[in-house]
């Protein structure tokens, strides 16, 4: 029998013997009490009485720990009072030779046995306290240990759970050190191409979210702060862009020596619409030498006076070239230019 046996009785509203089966009666009562040992109530009901009683066991051993440590605590005081009174004695000894009158001082020390008497007497009810309280602890550590090893059900859910973790940390691990030696391996390539497009003292950085921003050469202050330009942020936005074609073509390579079984891209065109609007004439001059080197297909849509400068750098590279004819405002040809 289980769980649903138990509830299609109750629906029917009688018993297989016959005994009519209604709401807040003892019949219907006795059944949902037998209900909650039945699958699969039982198994969340074992889960939680287990759970409480790990969670009481704990708190029960911390209680336990923290008084064992303040009677430890008690006897070591005891000890060292113990020791200051027997030296009190020795020297009080040392007075009594050569007193013809020693009444006071007898008095004295028959106090201070007294005192070494009750510390000693402390010290020993203390010490079958903390035999009490460790006899204790150990019947209650067997008592957790037996409980989480009470079904073979509960050793195979700790033992998958142990898999499973360590198969989530190691994923987890290998992630977060590729992910580094990646991000430190673009930001590198993208400072080699900012430095060549660049001519000045910035440097380009880049966080774990890969954000990107310029900051002076030991200077703390951002980019931002110092020049909002848009060309600056154009030829940021080249180098981070050949920085990331270079990274993936050294990729494929890579995957292709250690023969990984991955079809790498066999090119990596650009497609670059009206580069050169926001940059000055050096600028330009240095973006154009460094594209044709991270690109093994660039496609440029220039406006002509944009282009002057890059073409003088780039001719040798240029394979075709075609110009847009607007016919009218919703009609556009294009023709090829001769090189």
């Amino acid at each position: 029998m289980n769980a649903n046996s138990i509830n299609h009785i109750i629906e029917r509203g009688h018993c297989v013997c016959g005994t009519p089966i209604e709401k807040e009666t003892p019949e219907y009562q006795s059944l949902l009490r037998e209900k909650e040992y039945l699958p699969p109530q039982s198994i969340g009901l074992m889960i939680r009485q287990f759970t409480q009683s790990l969670n009481s066991m704990k708190n029960n051993g911390d209680r336990y720990v923290e008084h064992v440590t303040h009677t430890h605590e008690d006897i070591l005081n005891l000890d060292v009072q113990i020791g200051e009174t027997e030296e009190h004695l020795k020297v009080l000894s040392e007075e009594l030779k050569g007193i013809d009158s020693v009444h006071a001082l007898e008095v004295e020390v028959q106090k201070y046995e007294g005192f070494e008497r009750e510390c000693l007497q402390k010290k020993g009810a203390n010490n079958n306290q903390i035999d009490a309280l460790e006899k204790r602890k150990t019947k209650l550590t067997t008592k957790l240990s037996n409980l989480a090893a009470n079904t073979k059900t509960n050793r195979k859910i700790q033992e998958k759970i142990k898999y499973v973790e360590g198969v989530r940390q190691w994923f987890e691990d290998s992630y977060n050190r590729q992910s580094f030696e990646l991000r430190e391996d673009l930001e590198k390539r993208v400072n080699h191409y900012f430095q060549e497009m660049y001519h000045g003292n910035r440097v380009v950085e880049i966080d774990d979210r890969y954000r990107v921003t310029l900051k002076v050469k030991n200077d703390i202050r951002q980019d931002t702060e110092i020049d909002g330009s848009q060309g600056l942020e154009t030829v940021k936005n080249f180098a981070f862009l050949a920085g990331l074609a270079d990274l993936a073509e050294h990729k494929k390579l890579q995957d292709k020596k250690n023969d990984e079984g991955i079809t790498a891209v066999e090119s990596l065109p650009m497609i670059l619409d009206a580069p050169f609007s926001n940059t000055d004439d050096t600028h330009v001059s240095n973006i154009s030498r460094v594209l044709p080197q991270v690109s093994e297909q660039l496609i440029l849509i220039v406006m002509q006076k944009d282009f002057t400068h890059a073409e003088t750098v780039m001719s040798k590279h240029i394979g075709k070239k075609y110009r847009f004819v607007k016919k009218s405002e919703t009609h556009t040809e294009i023709e090829e230019v001769s090189l």
